[in-house]
């Protein structure tokens, strides 16, 4: 949503002014504020207790795990955007920036003029551990701001909050609602349209809900409510604060939120179908909910607990980032330094504006640490749930139906996979499907097929 914005730090002359006080290239500030006007946009009624404020006091840490934001008196947020706080903390650590001689930086009416020029996308890359220590001129206050608000929400739509996102209307998911759902923990974004019995997609790594393009309307077309969130910790969904076991991004948590989220929707019981990491989400969802989820799917996995107990040199060597992702800091920092290179992907095949939010996710550092505690959580706790699942003899309780690609590697590391899963359904089924491992993107029509029998 659109809001017009008086000044940052007061008025123009007041900026420029305290830029020079503080030691700040004005071209920093210029580049700063150009990156808000166009970018900033409105998210009403966000307690202001959930994010991290601009404040004028000197040396306050910002952290990449939080978006900065600024705040009126009226109790409503401006959160900034990604880029602007990418670009500020980018600044801070770069000492060169910081002192310049105003002749240098040519006439002031210039500096003004490029404020309306296009603004050219400088997302430098920042450990997502780093944390800064922030000048005041970069965390004084925002000055007199005007914000177009819609209208307020009424009772039943306090959970809910639809956001009108500036730029390019989506292609995929045409008719879909785009809205950001509060959970508790976290707030998803999610995409959910059609009239029917009620089925949650579950993306896995490193993809988001965006996933399901092709798939979701197929399924829409054939009867059913399709539901499509970014997990927490991926895509544009919040991400917790992480703790030492790992367990804010527990297959459980994930789960709970999912659960919580349809419940949200006014779905209290429904089927579920997770790919890759998304299979151990509804795994999950199935054996702590079993009054929730109807139907189980899941597409190109095993239960972890199976996986790790089945390790062998040949899971080490294809698997090997199981266990790099484990190892503190490391994987986030080389990830980063190339995520493009490090996740390889067709922007063909994966379709615009998929391989566009695969893009950047991939980029942000918050996600990626996120993505990646997934897998650390994967190794402990998560483990550990399966395990105890195990003792206590539970099982799924209903009709689960597996698919697996028959160009992945399901076969070639287990032989027979549908066989592992017999151990944990007593109503079980399965097939390959003629697909690489992302088959919702590679073979959605065949997939859709599979769907629609199975739940139907």
């Amino acid at each position: 949503m659109p809001c017009s914005l008086q000044g940052v730090w007061g008025t123009w002359d007041d900026g420029v002014a305290q830029a020079e006080q503080h030691r700040v290239h004005v071209d920093v500030y210029v580049e700063f504020r150009r990156i808000l006007l166009q970018e900033l946009h409105v998210r009403p009624a966000v307690p202001l207790d959930q994010l991290t404020s601009l404040r004028k006091h000197a040396g306050r840490r910002v952290h990449r795990d939080h978006t900065a934001s600024i705040a009126d008196g009226t109790n409503q947020v401006l959160q900034i955007s990604s880029s602007a706080c990418s670009y500020l903390q980018h600044v801070i650590a770069r000492p060169e920036l910081k002192r310049v001689d105003r002749a240098a930086t040519g006439p002031r009416q210039d500096q003004e003029q490029r404020l309306a020029e296009p603004v050219e996308r400088r997302d430098p890359v920042v450990a997502s551990n780093e944390v800064v220590e922030a000048t005041p001129v970069l965390l004084a206050h925002a000055g007199s701001i005007r914000q177009e608000l819609e209208p307020p929400m009424g009772a039943a739509e306090h959970r809910v909050n639809r956001v009108a996102r500036p730029g390019k209307a989506p292609e995929v998911f045409e008719g879909f609602q785009d809205v950001r759902v509060d959970v508790g923990e976290v707030v998803l974004r999610v995409r959910h349209g059609g009239d029917g019995p009620p089925v949650l997609l579950v993306h896995g790594h490193p993809r988001t809900g965006a996933t399901w393009h092709k798939v979701a309307p197929r399924l829409v077309e054939a009867g059913f409510t399709v539901v499509c969130p970014d997990m927490r910790g991926y895509g544009q969904s919040g991400k917790a604060a992480i703790r030492p076991d790992h367990s804010q991004q527990s297959k459980r948590a994930v789960a709970g939120d999912l659960v919580r989220l349809m419940n949200e929707l006014g779905h209290p019981t429904f089927s579920i179908v997770g790919h890759d990491r998304g299979c151990y989400v509804a795994l999950r969802a199935a054996l702590d909910h079993p009054d929730v989820i109807s139907r189980l799917v899941v597409l190109d996995g095993v239960p972890i607990s199976e996986a790790l107990a089945r390790c062998d040199a040949k899971f080490a060597h294809d698997w090997y980032h199981w266990f790099f992702f484990a190892q503190p800091d490391k994987p986030e920092r080389a990830i980063l330094a190339d995520p493009v290179a490090w996740y390889t992907a067709d922007p063909e095949r994966m379709g615009a504006d998929n391989y566009q939010e695969w893009l950047e996710a991939i980029e942000d550092p918050d996600t990626v640490r996120a993505m990646i505690e997934d897998y650390r959580a994967g190794l402990t706790i998560d483990n550990e749930h399966e395990l105890a699942d195990r003792a206590a003899g539970r099982k799924v309780r209903c009709p689960t139906l597996f698919l697996w690609s028959s160009k992945d590697d399901m076969e070639d590391l287990y032989g027979d996979p549908l066989a592992i899963w017999k151990s944990w359904a007593d109503d079980v089924r399965g097939a390959s499907l003629d697909s690489g491992h992302h088959v919702a993107e590679e073979n959605p029509a065949a997939l859709s097929e599979a769907l629609v029998d199975f739940l139907s």
